[in-house]
């Protein structure tokens, strides 16, 4: 899955819309677990996460077809990664 969600832009990202909303929050979701599977992340960067993650939340629910958050988790990053260091060895 990891592999689909890191080679997916390179293989079809020419044939999407820029401005399509829902590829939008694939691109999102991509820079989210690009930063959260990183080998090494900052504090200073855990604060951006958290706004990243936010608006990843917020994009979804506004592309999503019912409009209802059912889907959406909240992830403090700070929290997570502060306590283990890196999510990579998980």
């Amino acid at each position: 899955m990891w592999a689909l969600i890191r080679f997916l832009p390179q293989m079809i990202g020419h044939l999407v819309p820029i401005d399509y909303p829902p590829w939008a929050v694939f691109l999102l979701l991509r820079t989210i677990m690009d930063m959260v599977f990183s080998p090494r992340i900052s504090v200073e960067c855990t604060h951006t996460l958290d706004g990243l993650v936010e608006e990843h939340h917020s994009m979804f629910i506004e592309v999503s077809i019912d409009g209802n958050d059912k889907h959406t988790y909240y992830f403090d990053a700070k929290t997570y990664i502060t306590a283990i260091h890196c999510m990579v060895h998980w």
